[in-house]
């Protein structure tokens, strides 16, 4: 029987994609060796059975395949300084099937934007999406470009709002603290709509909402702080700046991951994305954003052990 995956593990998914290649990259440098182990987890899909198109591949070909992967990307990773355990897992399956059930709530994920399976075109590989939308833990997504020497040195960015759970908070302040990186606490109040015809659009400048847009922003100041102030004095090491502005919160947030190191955002129970806005949010994070997203599930304990 294969060792049980220690509590606070980082899971990495690989499969010798560039995808795989920068979650690794990003796993060596979020992770603490002396605390933390890595799981490596390289898994093959099972193949129709009869094969629907004359393809068949004997069992120990694949075994023997998966170990490659594996030892190369446990290669990889003490290349990038990586000093401690690193556990190795050969599975079978769907892939986020085999991820999600490995992975705990006291467990993180991390997986690269997209794989080596489906379509070159795709931004976004659908075992990416589909880790997310079950995992009951946190889910790193790593963009393929990311590059490690040009993110590394940022802020580490947690986008709120007022339905953001406490695991997502914990695991920005956790993160900062290990990596000494300012926390940038980003609340985007998103413009209010109005029916317009058959569909929605934003109100036009002017009027009474125009004219109590500063009050507004004071009010959402106000909350900010007071749901702050319990985690600030829990990590008073951590430097934290915080942000209230009008605007659209997916863009907004795309372009501060070009200076990020991260950026954080929650998710409701079973993974399922908060609210309509926040999905939004989410999921243009996920295909657009330059540095690595963390989605944390609201009601989950958190992955990184302080």
């Amino acid at each position: 029987m294969e060792d049980q995956i220690p509590t606070a593990a980082m899971i990495i998914g690989v499969d010798d994609s560039p995808g795989a290649a920068a979650a690794l990259a990003w796993s060596s440098v979020a992770t603490d060796p002396t605390r933390q182990a890595v799981c490596l987890v390289h898994v093959v899909p099972d193949l129709p059975r009869p094969p629907s198109r004359g393809i068949v591949v004997a069992e120990e070909v694949l075994t023997a395949e998966g170990a490659k992967v594996l030892e190369r990307a446990e290669d990889q990773l003490r290349a990038l300084g990586w000093t401690g355990r690193i556990q190795r897992r050969f599975e079978r399956g769907s892939p986020a099937a085999v991820l999600n059930g490995l992975v705990g709530s006291s467990q993180t994920v991390v997986v690269g934007r997209r794989g080596c399976g489906g379509f070159k075109d795709l931004v976004v590989g659908s075992v990416a999406y589909d880790v997310v939308g079950k995992a009951r833990g946190p889910v790193v997504v790593v963009p393929d470009t990311w590059v490690s020497t040009e993110h590394r040195l940022g802020q580490v960015i947690l986008g709120v709002d007022s339905r953001t759970g406490d695991p997502a908070l914990d695991f920005a302040f956790s993160l900062s603290a290990r990596l000494h990186r300012t926390l940038e606490v980003v609340h985007i109040c998103h413009y209010p709509l109005t029916p317009y015809l058959a569909g929605l659009a934003y109100l036009p400048e002017g009027g009474a909402w125009a004219d109590d847009r500063g009050g507004q922003l004071v009010d959402q100041r106000r909350w900010l702080s007071e749901r702050l102030a319990g985690w600030s004095a829990e990590f008073p090491d951590v430097p934290v700046e915080q942000d209230v502005t009008w605007g659209t919160p997916g863009a907004d947030l795309v372009v501060r991951s070009s200076v990020a190191s991260l950026i954080v955002v929650g998710t409701h129970d079973r993974g399922m994305l908060t609210h309509g806005l926040l999905g939004s949010v989410a999921r243009t994070l996920m295909h657009h954003a330059e540095c690595p997203v963390a989605l944390v599930p609201a009601v989950r304990s958190v992955a990184l052990q302080r």
